[in-house]
């Protein structure tokens, strides 16, 4: 059974990172708050917050071995959950451009798409 929770302070965050490089992801900044999917008390994925002043910024959304539709939902869900109890109406998220498939589902979904940098796609989600 995979729970859902917060992530805990201090060694937690370096196992986190230890996941993202190991899943091919490069090393980015963690920002409050995470949410981590732990399965038989072991982390599985996460989904981070991006720390920046500008805007409220989901991501880094990491899941090992990448194909766990489930936890993706489910860690997404817990995430927005967590926003909204902070009284958070509405953030934004990117996508790589090279994940062309996953950009093709966001947008399917109807993501509103607000930009774009050299790198990523950028949208935003409103969850009132």
């Amino acid at each position: 059974m995979v729970k859902y929770r917060l992530a805990k302070p201090g060694g937690e965050y370096n196992r986190l990172y230890s996941l993202m490089e190991q899943e091919g992801g490069k090393k980015e900044p963690l920002g409050w708050p995470v949410v981590v999917a732990e399965e038989h008390g072991r982390a599985i994925g996460f989904l981070a917050t991006y720390p920046t002043e500008e805007a409220l910024i989901a991501g880094p959304l990491v899941i090992e071995g990448g194909k766990r539709p489930f936890v993706f939902i489910r860690l997404v869900d817990a995430y927005e959950n967590l926003l909204r109890l902070a009284g958070v109406t509405t953030y934004c998220f990117r996508v790589d451009k090279t994940n062309t498939k996953r950009i093709s589902q966001v947008n399917e979904f109807g993501g509103e798409q607000i930009g774009e940098t050299a790198d990523y796609v950028m949208y935003k989600r409103n969850i009132v």
